[in-house]
């Protein structure tokens, strides 16, 4: 598991890395690392989904890190990069690092991500970003996903764990 406090201190790592080569990077992070530091919504993550570019550069780093650390090898990684929306979303910018820029989704984007996703796991940060967002109603969940995921058909699945959240009602 990986908290806030390693997180900030691993991407502090990445970015001596990157700037011993004259490399500027950025990192987009989404899922577990987007609710453990944009949003302390929780206290830690099994690893960091994320998009970053230099690709290559980054990658290397982060490797490095995670031997360095005790992490395995791919706890910064960018499978998540299927799943994410076309559309853009505002940054919040996390850290400012002399190379590199680490930032996150806003929340709507976040919640779209994780309905999409729908998986157990993604209950509470659901619910979580609901409150946040200070949605009422699961339609407006349902226009958020679709706003992020206009050519997708929401799945029975997103739409039964929607629905069951209001039913509870949070």
């Amino acid at each position: 598991m990986i908290n806030k406090e390693q997180m900030i201190f691993l991407f502090k790592d990445i970015n001596e890395e990157l700037k011993q080569q004259d490399i500027k990077g950025e990192i987009c992070i989404v899922g577990g690392a987007a609710m453990t530091l944009a949003f302390n919504a929780r206290q830690s993550t099994h690893d960091v989904d994320a998009i970053f570019n230099p690709k290559n550069s980054i990658q290397i780093a982060a490797i490095d890190a995670g031997k360095k650390y005790n992490l395995g090898v791919d706890w910064l990684n960018d499978a998540v990069k299927v799943f994410m929306p076309e559309k853009t979303s505002k940054k919040q910018i996390l850290l400012n690092l002399s190379n590199l820029v680490v930032w996150s989704p806003d929340a709507s984007y976040i919640l779209a991500m994780k309905c999409i996703s729908s998986r157990p796991t993604d209950i509470r940060d659901i619910i979580f970003l609901i409150k946040h967002l200070k949605l009422k109603e699961a339609k407006e969940v349902f226009e958020i996903i679709k706003n992020y995921y206009p050519k997708g058909k929401i799945s029975q699945k997103t739409l039964d764990l929607i629905l069951s959240i209001f039913e509870d009602s949070l």
